[in-house]
């Protein structure tokens, strides 16, 4: 519905609000915090899942490795936008004009499986691949 006073869109607003905004931040704040411990992703590992990157001239070498982390932290800050906007009544926007960086997921998921192979095999055991690697070549 277009209609910014519907039920439909009050209860948008308060779940953005309530629930999405204060996840997201959640976080960018583990970002902000740990971010640095992330291992990095080999650039041909993100050739072959990104293809080209977003910034960088189309080459990977000159694309630095948390890119993601500061489009997930741009797409979180344009939320104030948005939210400081609905505070003084104009709901004209109803997300942020910053698109959703949902790249960083895989990113974030190929480090920890850099990690977890690793753990592998310098201990045995991986809570990446289950507590005892179980089932690792299922995925």
């Amino acid at each position: 519905s277009s209609d910014s006073s519907s039920a439909l869109a009050a209860h948008y607003r308060l779940w953005i609000q309530k629930e999405w905004v204060p996840c997201i931040q959640n976080i960018a704040s583990i970002i902000l915090r740990s971010g640095h411990l992330l291992e990095a992703i080999p650039m041909s590992q993100l050739r072959e899942t990104y293809n080209e990157p977003p910034m960088g001239g189309g080459n990977w070498k000159y694309t630095t490795r948390g890119m993601f982390f500061s489009m997930w932290l741009a797409y979180v800050r344009a939320w104030d936008t948005v939210l400081e906007q609905w505070d003084s009544g104009d709901y004209s926007l109803i997300r942020p004009t910053v698109p959703f960086p949902c790249g960083m997921f895989i990113f974030v998921t190929r480090g920890q499986i850099i990690v977890g192979d690793l753990q592998q095999e310098l201990t045995g055991q991986s809570q990446m691949h289950g507590s005892r690697g179980i089932n690792r070549n299922d995925a």
